[in-house]
């Protein structure tokens, strides 16, 4: 029911209500580049949001920076929402090695390494 009324929502805001989007690569540590997909309301933001949705945290970004993963995660569902309520949105994958070694102890998402990249 969420979901629809999402939806609804989503489809009810005015054409004007246009976004931009785009995928950033970045490097925060030395050999640990990632991506982050990006959402901008039209002119000036109202500030800024950093989505971290739960579990691995791995979205996978695709070539054209959708989520392939996590899409039914509360945050990863609602992005758009934000970015059409006026916020800058910005939606991380995690660097590889915190990807590689998050299946393994599950801790990687609360290190210092990840902290260093956001």
């Amino acid at each position: 029911m969420r979901r629809v009324l999402a939806a609804l929502l989503i489809a009810l805001l005015p054409p004007t209500a246009a976004r931009a989007a785009e995928l950033v690569e970045l490097t925060a540590r030395p050999g640990q580049a990632f991506r982050m997909l990006v959402e901008r309301p039209p002119g000036r933001a109202a500030g800024s949001i950093i989505l971290l949705p739960g579990g691995d945290g791995d979205v996978r970004l695709g070539p054209d920076g959708r989520p392939t993963r996590l899409n039914g995660n509360q945050l990863v569902r609602t992005r758009l929402m934000y970015a059409q309520a006026g916020w800058a949105v910005a939606l991380p994958e995690p660097a590889p090695d915190i990807r590689a070694a998050s299946g393994a102890r599950g801790r990687e998402r609360v290190s210092e390494a990840h902290v260093a990249d956001l």
